[in-house]
């Protein structure tokens, strides 16, 4: 991490520099704790499932740090010299950790709610600021991350084809996944656009069975 300016008066902006970036989303979770907001036993089922899903979700993954939780999702960095495969490991960790362990307590819960684990990811630069002075002891300090890069993995995790498939990554991300560098690669899935808010498309893509195979194996 580079420290952009030096003023003792000022909070310290640290650039985390090339960085994976993930969002992860639960669908359907509005509409189950909608549900189970009135029912104490369902509530308490419903925390647990949140809890095997979330809790300690980077404690395998030193490269990767969760900045923050919704009741249904959260946004998660990685570091390192590989963010993307760090990030993407990551991912596919948490994808299998809901399916073996949370899909089906949030099955089970009465409600006919179509549960599904949607994850967009995208690399680039991140700063990030303090928001208050961390003490020696505190676990979770508060800040605030600075990029366009999490406004772009936020758009991929909103986007048809992380809707269909659960996990969808950018072009960007794409191809440090697959080394391509300079080389082609295949046209994308989708490209994701919003002229009001956004200029630029944004270019996404489902991985293959092929794919996932072809990462995995690095």
């Amino acid at each position: 991490m580079q420290r952009v300016a030096d003023d003792p008066n000022q909070p310290e902006l640290m650039a985390l520099g090339e960085t994976g970036i993930l969002f992860a989303d639960l669908s359907g979770y509005s509409q189950l704790v909608y549900q189970c907001v009135g029912d104490e036993a369902r509530l308490q089922r419903l925390g647990l499932a949140l809890f095997r899903l979330f809790n300690d979700a980077s404690a395998d993954h030193p490269d990767v740090s969760v900045e923050g939780y919704a009741g249904d999702g959260f946004l998660a960095l990685a570091h390192g010299k590989r963010p993307a495969k760090a990030i993407y490991d990551f991912a596919t960790t948490v994808h299998d950790r809901f399916d073996k362990d949370v899909k089906s307590l949030l099955l089970n819960l009465g409600f006919r709610v179509s549960v599904s684990l949607r994850t967009g990811m995208h690399t680039g630069k991140v700063w990030r600021m303090p928001m208050r002075e961390t003490l020696a002891d505190d676990i979770t300090p508060m800040a605030v991350n600075l990029s366009d890069a999490i406004v772009v993995a936020s758009r991929v995790v909103t986007g048809q084809t992380c809707r269909r498939f659960g996990l969808a990554v950018t072009r960007t991300c794409y191809k440090r996944l697959m080394l391509a560098g300079g080389k082609d690669i295949r046209e994308p899935d989708e490209v994701i656009q919003d002229r009001n808010q956004y200029p630029e498309p944004v270019e996404v893509y489902r991985l293959t069975d092929e794919e996932h195979a072809l990462i995995k194996g690095r």
